[in-house]
């Protein structure tokens, strides 16, 4: 059964702990992970506090991937939004609006061709509103995964705690990765003192997860979480 490697991350458009924008230092540290899929949040399309520059094409050609971009907040000619670089074909996506009030978020649905295996990953940043984040669970997100049969991945910065409603809504139909936890890490914010685990991989009945950890690294102010996850034939 193929393995895939993917992680999570929320880059803040590349600012690091130190307070500087770097994407090469993004760039760097995803190159040395080697992911297969990576789910990235807080992403810049020619915003001006990031040089200008489209985050996610630059990553994705630096890497040599495939990238889709999802807009979330739109800034005149520039955005920010969220990103998913792969090394496999893309099939198919769409860019989902979530529940809201001042504050848009959305949920990038992207279909990919692993190994002639149909796998669907939905790549999210929630808000900070519980009510909506709940709403964006309950009404948009599950009701979409749970009307697929294959390979289903959910990842992303749910900016809701391991013990929170949320994450408890999740698990009764989806598998936390983190439960294969390898790692000494258990918090995934802020990454210079991390007290919270905003940052989560999710799978479905049809995937089964191997191992799961967070990663260190200061060019953001989350820590990425990674996960192994074995995705079977085509039947």
């Amino acid at each position: 059964m193929p393995k895939i490697k993917i992680i999570t991350y929320n880059i803040r458009n590349a600012q690091g702990i130190d307070g500087q924008v770097n994407l090469s230092r993004i760039a760097e540290f995803l190159e040395e992970i080697g992911a297969d899929i990576i789910c990235l949040q807080e992403c810049d399309k020619g915003r001006r506090q990031s040089g200008l520059v489209h985050q996610a094409r630059k990553l994705a050609k630096r890497l040599s991937m495939n990238y889709v971009y999802g807009t979330v907040n739109r800034y005149f000619l520039a955005s920010a939004g969220n990103a998913l670089l792969t090394r496999y074909p893309i099939v198919a996506h769409f860019n989902h609006s979530l529940p809201q009030t001042k504050d848009p978020r959305c949920c990038l649905q992207v279909s990919l061709d692993v190994n002639r295996q149909l796998c669907t990953v939905f790549n999210v940043h929630l808000g900070l509103n519980h009510r909506l984040r709940m709403l964006a669970l309950s009404e948009t997100i599950l009701p979409m995964i749970t009307s697929l049969k294959s390979p289903v991945i959910l990842a992303g910065d749910l900016n809701a705690a391991q013990d929170s409603p949320e994450v408890g809504l999740l698990s009764t139909y989806l598998h936390d990765t983190f439960a294969e936890n390898i790692g000494l890490q258990q918090n995934s914010f802020p990454a210079n003192k991390p007290r919270e685990k905003l940052d989560y991989i999710f799978t479905n009945a049809a995937c089964s997860p191997v191992q799961s950890c967070i990663l260190e690294s200061q060019a953001s102010d989350h820590l990425p979480v990674m996960a192994e996850i074995a995705i079977p034939h085509l039947h």
